[in-house]
């Protein structure tokens, strides 16, 4: 085979495959504020809900360069849910909050480690 032969396969294999559509900047804006709201309201589920639907979109297009900083908010917010278990005086609570917190931490590894 010719070496144009195979450039004109890759190129057919190429025009095949489907294009990937981007993040708008105005979205990428949209979930960079997002998150940042939900780290700042020291709300861990909130934080787990916002980094599930930014995944989600990102799936259906393509992954920022800095996925990264989802995942840091998450598995921040795993820690700091187990950390508040062990300040607290209340049986329960402390149960709530470590279950949380191994949560957010089982999440972190099953949405990122693709």
């Amino acid at each position: 085979m010719s070496y144009r032969e195979e450039l004109e396969r890759r190129e057919a294999r190429e025009a095949a495959r489907p294009k990937r559509e981007y993040l708008s900047n105005e979205e990428w804006r949209q979930q960079k504020a997002a998150l940042t709201r939900a780290v700042n309201r020291h709300n861990p589920r909130l934080v787990l809900a916002t980094v599930e639907k930014a995944v989600a979109r990102w799936n259906e297009t393509t992954w920022p360069d800095a996925w990264a900083n989802w995942r840091i908010a998450l598995e921040d917010a795993g820690h700091q849910a187990r950390r508040d278990a062990t300040n607290t005086f209340d049986a329960d609570e402390c149960e709530r909050l470590d279950d949380l917190g191994r949560e957010l931490e089982a999440a972190a590894i099953i949405l990122f480690n693709f």
